[in-house]
């Protein structure tokens, strides 16, 4: 008998957390699903791990990346609808339960998301920062999608093998996977988040340092599909939060200049007041759920990482140009 719902899991050496993402799974009783976990060739416990739990293991020889996981796991798939999940989140007892039900609600949606949880512990203020950014950002930008949040998803299979599946093209670091299929899907369906179905991404303890190096990444890869497309995302990176980012960018490069060109700090103070102005709603809920010096950290860090996007995204567009000049984009 084919299942109601299918949940695929990539995991590469996730033997830290991948008994408590499949302990979440589990919990939602009541629903007729598989889960299958594709391990990209870990070189730690967690297929041992994984095999203690019901669901299907398979195990690749060569780590290929998070999109090639999934996209075998979808082949071997036996529901009409596919959810994708992190080794790194995890559902509530009722997620896959809303998930079913919203896909019956709206049967021209292709894709259903749910959003981030506040999570209840940080290893840090940066972590702190990260998971209520996150939080914020998917609490105000639900509906309509174009991005296909991975951490929790679900997409119909029809749909899913009709636009090509996962891109491969990314290699073992695909940050940008969801937005690149997310832009191929929205050409014809509709993509929903839905407010009520939550989950947990435990990603959001990364050392700041990691943290950097993989929003420049993101940014970099991004920008050149922003060009492609013409079309800010409908969550994520929205109009007002691009904005922003070009604001406190511009106010760097101001702030270098001033030191030729004197005005320059000024024209740098108005742009930085405006990065602050385009996203006061977030300050806002950071006063309320940390108070003034959690504030001031997290502004630290919201500014200094959006520089990082910014930076990354100078590059990627360059990169994008180059390429089309050269013939080859």
């Amino acid at each position: 008998m084919q299942p109601d719902i299918s949940i695929i899991i990539p995991t590469h050496n996730a033997s830290r957390i991948i008994d408590t993402v499949l302990s979440s799974v589990s919990s939602n009783a009541g629903i007729d699903k598989e889960v299958i976990v594709v391990d990209d060739a870990s070189t730690d416990n967690t297929t041992e791990i994984v095999q203690k739990h019901p669901c299907r293991l398979i195990a690749l020889k060569e780590q290929s990346g998070p999109s090639h996981a999934r996209n075998r796991g979808a082949r071997e798939a036996r529901s009409s609808i596919l959810m994708f999940m992190d080794s790194d989140a995890l559902i509530e007892p009722d997620t896959l339960g809303k998930i079913l039900l919203k896909f019956k609600e709206n049967p021209g949606a292709a894709c259903i998301s749910g959003v981030f949880e506040k999570n209840p512990d940080h290893s840090s203020l940066c972590a702190k920062y990260r998971d209520l950014q996150l939080h914020y950002w998917h609490r105000t930008t639900t509906g309509d999608a174009s991005v296909f949040i991975l951490t929790a998803g679900a997409i119909r299979k029809e749909v899913f093998f009709e636009v090509g599946g996962f891109s491969t093209s990314f290699g073992k670091f695909a940050d940008i996977e969801d937005y690149e299929i997310g832009h191929r899907i929205a050409k014809k369906y509709r993509m929903i988040t839905a407010p009520d179905i939550r989950f947990h991404h435990l990603e959001h303890a990364s050392p700041l340092p990691v943290l950097v190096a993989k929003l420049f990444r993101r940014a970099r890869m991004w920008v050149p599909l922003f060009l492609q497309r013409k079309q800010f995302e409908k969550n994520y990176a929205t109009r007002n939060r691009a904005l922003a980012v070009l604001c406190v960018g511009t106010a760097a490069c101001m702030t270098c200049l001033s030191l030729y060109w004197h005005a320059g700090i000024y024209a740098a103070a108005v742009l930085t007041g405006l990065f602050f102005m385009l996203d006061l709603g977030f300050y806002l809920f950071l006063l309320k759920q940390g108070g003034p010096f959690f504030l001031i950290v997290a502004a630290g860090l919201h500014l200094l990482l959006s520089v990082v996007l910014f930076s990354g995204a100078v590059v990627g567009g360059l990169g994008f140009l180059l390429k089309k000049l050269s013939g080859r984009a």
